[in-house]
Protein backbone atom coordinates (compact mmCIF):
# COMPACT_ATOMS: atom_id res chain seq x y z
CA UNK A 1 0.00 0.00 0.00
CA UNK A 2 1.46 3.34 -1.03
CA UNK A 3 -0.81 5.49 1.07
CA UNK A 4 -4.33 5.21 2.35
CA UNK A 5 -6.40 3.09 -0.02
CA UNK A 6 -3.98 3.08 -2.97
CA UNK A 7 -1.82 0.23 -4.28
CA UNK A 8 1.28 0.58 -6.40
CA UNK A 9 1.24 -1.27 -9.74
CA UNK A 10 4.89 -2.14 -10.39
CA UNK A 11 4.32 -2.92 -14.07
CA UNK A 12 2.51 0.35 -14.90
CA UNK A 13 4.28 2.45 -12.23
CA UNK A 14 1.03 4.05 -11.13
CA UNK A 15 -1.09 4.08 -8.00
CA UNK A 16 -4.41 2.24 -8.19
CA UNK A 17 -7.29 2.87 -5.79
CA UNK A 18 -8.27 -0.24 -3.85
CA UNK A 19 -11.26 1.36 -2.06
CA UNK A 20 -13.41 -0.93 -4.18
CA UNK A 21 -12.44 -4.32 -5.61
CA UNK A 22 -13.64 -3.40 -9.12
CA UNK A 23 -11.09 -0.56 -9.30
CA UNK A 24 -8.24 -3.08 -9.15
CA UNK A 25 -10.07 -5.52 -11.43
CA UNK A 26 -10.64 -2.81 -14.04
CA UNK A 27 -6.98 -1.79 -13.94
CA UNK A 28 -5.79 -5.39 -14.37
CA UNK A 29 -7.99 -5.73 -17.46
CA UNK A 30 -6.68 -2.62 -19.25
CA UNK A 31 -4.58 -3.06 -22.39
CA UNK A 32 -1.90 -0.82 -20.87
CA UNK A 33 -1.51 -3.12 -17.84
CA UNK A 34 -1.46 -6.32 -19.91
CA UNK A 35 1.21 -4.84 -22.20
CA UNK A 36 3.25 -3.60 -19.24
CA UNK A 37 3.15 -7.02 -17.54
CA UNK A 38 4.35 -8.75 -20.73
CA UNK A 39 7.17 -6.22 -21.03
CA UNK A 40 8.11 -6.82 -17.39
CA UNK A 41 8.20 -10.60 -17.98
CA UNK A 42 10.47 -10.21 -21.03
CA UNK A 43 12.75 -7.92 -19.07
CA UNK A 44 12.94 -10.43 -16.22
CA UNK A 45 13.93 -13.21 -18.64
CA UNK A 46 16.59 -10.98 -20.22
CA UNK A 47 17.91 -9.91 -16.82
CA UNK A 48 18.16 -13.51 -15.61
CA UNK A 49 20.05 -14.58 -18.73
CA UNK A 50 22.56 -11.77 -18.24
CA UNK A 51 22.90 -12.49 -14.52
CA UNK A 52 23.67 -16.12 -15.34
CA UNK A 53 26.46 -15.01 -17.70
CA UNK A 54 27.80 -12.53 -15.14
CA UNK A 55 27.85 -15.25 -12.48
CA UNK A 56 29.70 -17.63 -14.83
CA UNK A 57 32.18 -14.87 -15.73
CA UNK A 58 33.15 -14.20 -12.11
CA UNK A 59 33.32 -17.93 -11.31
CA UNK A 60 35.88 -18.27 -14.12
CA UNK A 61 37.64 -15.01 -13.11
CA UNK A 62 37.41 -14.86 -9.30
CA UNK A 63 40.04 -12.11 -9.01
CA UNK A 64 38.29 -9.77 -11.49
CA UNK A 65 37.25 -6.34 -10.22
CA UNK A 66 33.70 -6.49 -8.84
CA UNK A 67 33.79 -10.19 -8.03
CA UNK A 68 32.90 -9.59 -4.38
CA UNK A 69 29.75 -7.58 -5.19
CA UNK A 70 26.24 -8.98 -5.11
CA UNK A 71 24.81 -10.26 -8.39
CA UNK A 72 22.35 -7.36 -8.50
CA UNK A 73 25.18 -4.81 -8.18
CA UNK A 74 27.20 -6.56 -10.91
CA UNK A 75 24.10 -6.58 -13.11
CA UNK A 76 23.60 -2.83 -12.58
CA UNK A 77 27.20 -2.15 -13.64
CA UNK A 78 26.60 -4.23 -16.76
CA UNK A 79 23.50 -2.18 -17.58
CA UNK A 80 25.43 1.06 -17.10
CA UNK A 81 28.05 -0.07 -19.61
CA UNK A 82 25.38 -1.32 -22.02
CA UNK A 83 23.47 1.99 -21.86
CA UNK A 84 26.58 4.09 -22.46
CA UNK A 85 27.61 1.94 -25.43
CA UNK A 86 24.09 2.02 -26.88
CA UNK A 87 24.06 5.82 -26.66
CA UNK A 88 27.57 6.12 -28.12
CA UNK A 89 28.90 7.84 -24.98
CA UNK A 90 32.54 7.37 -23.98
CA UNK A 91 32.73 5.32 -20.78
CA UNK A 92 35.01 7.84 -19.05
CA UNK A 93 31.98 10.13 -18.80
CA UNK A 94 30.48 7.62 -16.35
CA UNK A 95 33.03 8.94 -13.84
CA UNK A 96 31.22 12.31 -13.86
CA UNK A 97 27.87 10.57 -13.20
CA UNK A 98 29.20 8.26 -10.51
CA UNK A 99 27.94 10.41 -7.61
CA UNK A 100 24.48 10.63 -9.15
CA UNK A 101 24.31 6.87 -9.78
CA UNK A 102 25.39 6.14 -6.22
CA UNK A 103 22.79 8.60 -4.88
CA UNK A 104 20.19 6.52 -6.74
CA UNK A 105 21.47 3.37 -5.06
CA UNK A 106 23.71 2.09 -7.88
CA UNK A 107 27.11 0.80 -6.82
CA UNK A 108 29.06 2.26 -9.73
CA UNK A 109 32.83 2.25 -10.06
CA UNK A 110 35.64 3.84 -12.03
CA UNK A 111 35.31 3.68 -15.81
CA UNK A 112 38.56 1.68 -16.06
CA UNK A 113 36.79 -1.12 -14.17
CA UNK A 114 33.58 -0.76 -16.17
CA UNK A 115 35.56 -1.37 -19.37
CA UNK A 116 36.12 -4.99 -18.35
CA UNK A 117 32.41 -5.61 -19.02
CA UNK A 118 32.56 -4.37 -22.64
CA UNK A 119 33.33 -7.85 -24.14
CA UNK A 120 30.30 -9.29 -22.32
CA UNK A 121 28.05 -6.50 -23.65
CA UNK A 122 29.41 -7.11 -27.17
CA UNK A 123 28.74 -10.85 -26.84
CA UNK A 124 25.09 -10.31 -25.91
CA UNK A 125 24.60 -7.72 -28.66
CA UNK A 126 25.96 -10.13 -31.28
CA UNK A 127 23.63 -12.83 -29.98
CA UNK A 128 20.68 -10.44 -30.23
CA UNK A 129 21.62 -9.47 -33.79
CA UNK A 130 21.92 -13.13 -34.82
CA UNK A 131 18.48 -13.83 -33.33
CA UNK A 132 16.98 -10.82 -35.15
CA UNK A 133 18.47 -11.89 -38.49
CA UNK A 134 17.77 -15.61 -38.19
CA UNK A 135 15.68 -16.74 -41.17
CA UNK A 136 15.42 -13.21 -42.58
CA UNK A 137 16.04 -12.05 -46.14
CA UNK A 138 18.49 -9.22 -45.63
CA UNK A 139 19.97 -6.43 -47.71
CA UNK A 140 23.65 -5.72 -47.00
CA UNK A 141 25.37 -2.37 -47.45
CA UNK A 142 28.89 -1.28 -46.55
CA UNK A 143 30.62 2.07 -46.54
CA UNK A 144 34.11 3.33 -45.90
CA UNK A 145 37.46 3.18 -47.63
CA UNK A 146 39.93 0.41 -48.25
CA UNK A 147 42.97 2.44 -47.25
CA UNK A 148 45.21 1.45 -44.33
CA UNK A 149 43.96 2.62 -40.94
CA UNK A 150 40.51 3.73 -42.07
CA UNK A 151 37.17 2.22 -41.14
CA UNK A 152 34.52 0.16 -42.89
CA UNK A 153 31.00 -0.22 -41.51
CA UNK A 154 28.54 -2.90 -42.58
CA UNK A 155 24.77 -2.58 -42.12
CA UNK A 156 21.87 -4.83 -42.99
CA UNK A 157 18.19 -4.11 -43.51
CA UNK A 158 15.26 -6.49 -43.22
CA UNK A 159 11.49 -6.42 -42.85
CA UNK A 160 10.16 -7.33 -39.40
CA UNK A 161 7.09 -9.57 -38.85
CA UNK A 162 5.10 -6.35 -38.33
CA UNK A 163 6.30 -5.08 -41.74
CA UNK A 164 8.60 -2.44 -40.26
CA UNK A 165 11.91 -1.80 -42.01
CA UNK A 166 14.67 -2.60 -39.51
CA UNK A 167 18.37 -1.83 -39.76
CA UNK A 168 21.28 -3.25 -37.76
CA UNK A 169 24.94 -2.29 -37.66
CA UNK A 170 26.65 -5.68 -37.91
CA UNK A 171 30.31 -4.62 -38.20
CA UNK A 172 32.55 -1.60 -37.73
CA UNK A 173 36.17 -2.50 -38.42
CA UNK A 174 39.45 -0.67 -38.89
CA UNK A 175 41.29 -1.67 -42.05
CA UNK A 176 44.61 -3.19 -41.01
CA UNK A 177 46.04 -2.97 -44.54
CA UNK A 178 45.04 -1.62 -47.93
CA UNK A 179 42.43 -3.93 -49.44
CA UNK A 180 41.70 -4.90 -53.01
CA UNK A 181 38.16 -5.50 -54.22
CA UNK A 182 38.58 -9.26 -53.73
CA UNK A 183 39.94 -8.72 -50.21
CA UNK A 184 36.91 -6.58 -49.29
CA UNK A 185 34.61 -9.32 -50.62
CA UNK A 186 36.47 -11.86 -48.48
CA UNK A 187 36.17 -9.64 -45.40
CA UNK A 188 32.40 -9.21 -45.94
CA UNK A 189 31.99 -12.96 -46.45
CA UNK A 190 33.76 -13.64 -43.14
CA UNK A 191 31.57 -11.12 -41.32
CA UNK A 192 28.35 -12.50 -42.78
CA UNK A 193 29.04 -16.24 -42.67
CA UNK A 194 31.25 -16.73 -39.64
CA UNK A 195 30.15 -13.94 -37.29
CA UNK A 196 26.44 -13.70 -38.07
CA UNK A 197 25.54 -16.96 -39.85
CA UNK A 198 24.02 -15.05 -42.79
CA UNK A 199 24.17 -17.02 -46.03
Amino acid sequence: VVRGDELRCTACRVEVSCAKKNHVTQHLATAKHVTAVEKLKRRAVSDQSIKDDIYAHFVQNPTAVGGTLSLDEQHMRYRIVESFMFAGIELTKADHLRALLQRCGCASTDSSHLRTLVPMVEKHELERIRADLSGQLVNIAFDGTRRLGEAVNVTCRFCSPTFQLEMRLIAFVTVAKSLSGNAIAGMLTTILLQQHNIS
